[in-house]
């Protein structure tokens, strides 16, 4: 209640680190510190970040601004499906963070179809991570119908991690950049012999019908 209104002791020159972060982020880093052993020492750490493409197209779909009173309850959908990103964005986070066997601790940040977690750079790790990406796309695929999926991207980090996060939250996010044109990636097979005409044929998912959205 009162850790995120007290300087850190390290606070850094511009005096805006708060002790509630600072102590967030050690926890992250002696989670980590404990698989050290398995991981390369030049690079004992992961940054990963999770980034949902097509949030703004879900969000705004089937809002036609040009006829007068044919919105009844619009911000109510509004909120509701920005409600629904809020909950994906926190939900994908924690269930890297359960099948890592981590803490929350190492979810340094969640918001707005965005989240970064450090991991340790262990053997297996990347395998891991890529089933979890697969299996939570499918998912996605069979509730959204393809509308919103997620890339996870990753740097591996040296020891200096935790004195030089912006250099590698840059390298990270031009991964990112580079991964939003390579959805399915790996897995593209499965997702197009998926029996589709079901998903296709939910009323919700039909931009010509003006239902709610019930999930």
């Amino acid at each position: 209640a009162f850790a995120s209104r007290v300087l850190a002791p390290e606070a850094g020159t511009q005096k805006d680190v708060s002790l509630y972060n600072w102590m967030r982020v050690k926890a992250a880093q002696e989670i980590c510190d404990k698989q050290r052993a398995l991981c390369p020492p030049e690079t004992p750490y992961l940054l990963l970040k999770g980034d949902f493409s097509g949030i703004q197209q879900f969000i705004y779909s089937r809002i036609d601004m040009s006829t007068a009173g044919n919105q009844g309850g619009l911000s109510k959908r509004l909120r509701g499906r920005s409600f629904y990103v809020n909950l994906l964005t926190q939900y994908a986070a924690d269930e890297i963070k359960r099948q890592l066997d981590l803490s929350i601790a190492n979810i340094l940040y969640t918001a707005g179809g965005h989240f970064v977690l450090t991991l340790p750079n262990r053997e297996g790790i990347l395998e891991e991570i890529a089933v979890i990406e697969k299996s939570l796309n499918l998912y996605l695929l069979g509730k959204l119908g393809g509308r919103v999926s997620l890339k996870l991207g990753h740097v591996a980090c040296g020891p200096d991690l935790f004195e030089k996060t912006k250099y590698y939250y840059k390298d990270l996010s031009t991964v990112i950049a580079s991964l939003k044109t390579q959805r399915y990636r790996g897995y593209l097979e499965e997702v197009f012999d998926r029996e589709l005409s079901p998903i296709l044929a939910n009323p919700e998912l039909d931009p010509n019908r003006t239902g709610q959205f019930h999930d």
